[in-house]
């Protein structure tokens, strides 16, 4: 998403894709609910305001995208939001979120919805480990963004236990490699093994 500080603007472009069958080389775009919530710097929800609509909502708004690419545009905005996406699990799709880890990592610490919660953990590790597979010499900034907000999702004292043991579980090896094309086994058990004592030792000494 965009945010415009001038306009008080935030805009959202979605798009989605459905990879062609043997029976149906291009596939029509399918109506796809998404359910959102955006957040404040603090991760608290914003009131939504969706431009168009008379009113906003309280929390939560679901988008529909009945297209193949369509821009959401969210008013009265006072500083860049944190989106949260697909909540409830709204539509059977996989989401590929362009995040930082910044975002991420609110997301981690604050988002009420706990699908989402693991997802952005998730989706840090990944890139956490891809950046030890591409220069093992290197200390991963992400490593200390990940383990910091799981160490404040893990003092919520309203966390699920089942959700907080999720939090703690590291994708095993063949998740981890799924988008690897050449696959050094040494270095994947050696990337995670890494991932694994760090967040020991971040939790250790929280």
């Amino acid at each position: 998403g965009d945010y415009d500080a001038a306009r008080r603007e935030y805009t959202l472009t979605l798009s989605q894709h459905t990879a062609p069958t043997a029976d149906q080389p291009v596939k029509r775009a399918l109506p796809i609910p998404l359910a959102l919530t955006l957040f404040d710097a603090a991760g608290k929800p914003l009131p939504i305001h969706l431009d168009g609509d008379a009113i906003g909502n309280a929390g939560e708004q679901v988008l529909l995208l009945e297209t193949a690419t369509a821009t959401f545009r969210f008013l009265d905005i006072d500083a860049a939001p944190v989106a949260s996406l697909l909540r409830g699990y709204s539509a059977p799709v996989r989401l590929h979120q362009d995040a930082d880890d910044a975002a991420l990592a609110l997301l981690v610490q604050h988002d009420s919805d706990g699908f989402n919660r693991w997802f952005a953990s998730d989706a840090l590790v990944r890139r956490l480990f891809a950046g030890i597979i591409a220069d093992p010499r290197v200390e991963p900034a992400s490593l200390a963004t990940w383990t910091g907000a799981l160490g404040t999702a893990l003092h919520d004292t309203r966390i699920d236990t089942a959700l907080a043991a999720e939090l703690l579980t590291i994708a095993d090896a063949n998740s981890l490699t799924d988008a690897l094309l050449d696959i050094d086994p040494e270095a994947v058990h050696a990337a995670r093994t890494r991932i694994e004592r760090g967040l020991a030792s971040a939790l250790e000494s929280a």
